[in-house]
């Protein structure tokens, strides 16, 4: 008796899978880049609603935040933290124009003005079209996320050959399911994936409209920003810009432009490089030094010190051997006190 249940659920199981089967075998041929460039294409432009886990990994330990997941097309989009409790009823809300992240444990806000869509997908598919000397894409089968049938492209380094990112992409609506990133020694720095997910849900009305509550502190993130060429970003922001040197750099790293973002907070004006290897981004920030003792802060994402006359913040996921040649390049080049000077790449 058991070896027949077995046996009916095995043909079961065939024919379940038959038509997933066929559909494969008459799909097109695709490369990696053309399922990474479809994936950003769709992006902002299906209506689904879910549940993410995200994983990060940092000297041994792990962290699983959990989240509620609404998007509609236009670019509007919420994503409610559900658990742990110490990050409970975090949300991040954007409408297609505005973002909006709230901290309710911290009762403040950040607004910001984003760029229009179209601009930020083609910035984006120019730039990994642009380093694909430096990057290498392959392309498999992914198997089943959440439920769906899968593409898995897998992102290395050409000169290293180590793995930086991969992708599970759903096959028919080119969303980006999970996604692994990884260290530049190979190990695993986070995991993101969908546990459930639903296409074209029936949305609560208003669900992408939101405001800070009374009480809140709101403050504004620099939208969209003009950029100037190196040599005259020096004399917008008052001081010699310092670019390090592409020799201190991550592998695979370079400056995104030549152009800079220049803004000014509480009064200072800041210049703001990126830089980046087709998948990553990380931005290093420049203001002068205040005439005032400041608390200097290091947290997983955010590193800041002082060289010379400048004030350094550096945003994004480095490990301290990546930041470690960058920070000690500024040093050298501009001292603990003296005068600013700049340099290119």
């Amino acid at each position: 008796m058991r070896v027949r249940n077995w046996l009916g659920l095995s043909a079961l199981g065939i024919l379940v899978s038959l038509p997933v089967l066929a559909q494969r075998a008459n799909e097109p041929k695709r490369t990696a880049l053309q399922v990474l460039e479809a994936k950003i294409k769709a992006e902002g432009d299906v209506t689904l609603s879910g549940e993410r886990e995200i994983e990060s990994l940092r000297r041994g330990r792990s962290r699983v935040v959990r989240q509620k997941i609404v998007r509609d097309s236009g670019g509007r989009y919420r994503i409610e933290t559900l658990s742990p409790p110490s990050h409970k009823g975090a949300l991040i809300v954007c409408d297609g124009a505005t973002r909006w992240r709230y901290d309710p444990r911290a009762r403040i806000a950040f607004r910001e003005i984003l760029p229009l869509r179209a601009e930020e997908k083609g910035r984006r598919l120019r730039e990994i079209r642009e380093l694909q000397s430096q990057i290498a894409f392959t392309l498999g089968d992914g198997g089943l996320v959440a439920g769906r049938p899968t593409w898995l492209v897998k992102i290395s380094a050409r000169q290293s050959n180590a793995l930086l990112r991969q992708y599970w992409i759903d096959r028919e609506k080119w969303v980006e399911l999970k996604k692994e990133r990884y260290w530049s020694d190979g190990t695993p720095s986070q995991r993101e994936r969908f546990v459930s997910i639903t296409y074209s849900p029936t949305l609560t009305e208003n669900i992408f409209d939101w405001r800070a509550p009374a009480g809140v502190v709101v403050k504004r993130v620099p939208g969209p920003l003009q950029e100037l060429p190196l040599h005259r970003a020096h004399d917008a922001v008052g001081f010699a810009i310092f670019v390090p040197p592409s020799a201190v750099l991550p592998t695979g790293f370079k400056l995104l432009s030549d152009r800079v973002a220049v803004f000014e907070e509480e009064g200072a004006k800041v210049a703001w490089l990126r830089f980046g290897n087709g998948i990553d981004v990380f931005s290093l920030f420049q203001r002068r030094r205040p005439n005032r003792p400041i608390n200097l802060h290091h947290t997983a994402t955010t590193s800041e010190w002082i060289a010379g006359p400048l004030h350094f913040t550096l945003v994004g996921q480095l490990r301290p051997e990546q930041i470690g040649p960058i920070r000690a390049v500024t040093v050298r080049a501009l001292g603990t006190r003296g005068h600013s000077r700049g340099t290119t790449p």
